[in-house]
């Protein structure tokens, strides 16, 4: 080992751990990863905030600054790194980033109270006779000019529909420049996409669809 270790220009010990690396691990790469892993730690420098004040920072009891910048984060829960550290630490520790937030409509406690009456007056109705002939209808609607710059939240990746990450927004007046989509879908049919852009210049009406026949087979 000595001959060897002196020909490759390294230590004797060097080459012994070598040797020792390659019976453990083969010939595969990034030996020092692999290493690390059977060790349970991680290459590269120690976190500087413990993984328990970067959970803080995503629970929104906790954290009441979610919805604002990283820098104001930081700066208000007064963690000990700079923006881009504390970016960093998010993304390696916690698989956290700042993403667009998820949003819903309120609706009025009126309108809410129809809802509940309406699910428990047909939740034993049955799906053929009843449900399947029953039309749904949704609208969708958008305006270039209103809510452009989109609010971001910090929440860690694929948590998106999570209660906790979903903001209610209010419903705005429409303008003579939002379009309007809407579509109808029922058992046996599903609509094409309407379009129109407001009450006073609406597009030609689609044809009702004919009354759904159930087959005998």
């Amino acid at each position: 080992m000595e001959a060897v270790a002196a020909a490759h220009g390294i230590g004797r010990a060097t080459g012994y751990r070598w040797r020792r690396d390659r019976a453990q691990f083969g010939d595969r790469r990034r030996v020092r990863k692999r290493k690390a892993e059977a060790q349970g730690r991680k290459l590269g420098r120690p976190f500087r905030v413990p993984s328990e004040q970067l959970q803080c920072l995503l629970n929104d009891e906790e954290n009441p600054v979610q919805d604002a910048p990283i820098p104001v984060q930081q700066r208000i829960n007064e963690i000990p790194l700079c923006p881009w550290a504390l970016r960093y630490n998010l993304s390696n520790c916690e698989d956290a980033h700042m993403y667009v937030a998820a949003y819903s409509y309120g609706i009025s406690a009126s309108n809410k109270r129809l809802r509940v009456r309406y699910g428990h007056e047909n939740k034993d109705r049955e799906a053929y006779g009843y449900w399947d002939l029953i039309y749904f209808t949704d609208e969708a609607h958008f305006n270039l000019t209103e809510s452009f710059q989109k609010p971001y939240i910090l929440r860690r990746r694929s948590k998106r529909l999570e209660d906790s990450n979903i903001r209610t927004r209010n419903k705005r007046k429409a303008t003579s420049i939002t379009l309007h989509m809407y579509a109808t879908v029922n058992w046996y049919f599903k609509s094409p996409l309407g379009f129109y852009n407001d009450e006073k210049d609406m597009l030609k009406a689609p044809k009702l669809p004919p009354k759904p026949r159930k087959s005998k087979y």
